[in-house]
């Protein structure tokens, strides 16, 4: 248990980081080579990963 009382959130919390993550490092390829769709398909998970992690922590809260 952590300290909201729940089990098993470091894994799931992980998971959002690593979505994160690796959209940005898709988005930043995107930039590196002038793909806009990668561009917009890292950017687009990057975005995914951030708001489904804010929702989480809100309904967490």
């Amino acid at each position: 248990m952590n300290e909201h009382g729940h089990e098993g959130r470091g894994a799931w919390d992980m998971a959002h980081f690593a979505v994160i993550f690796f959209g940005t490092v898709i988005g930043a390829a995107g930039i590196v080579v002038s793909s806009v769709p990668v561009l917009l398909a890292g950017g687009a998970l990057a975005g995914w990963g951030v708001l489904y992690f804010a929702v989480q922590q809100a309904l967490v809260e």
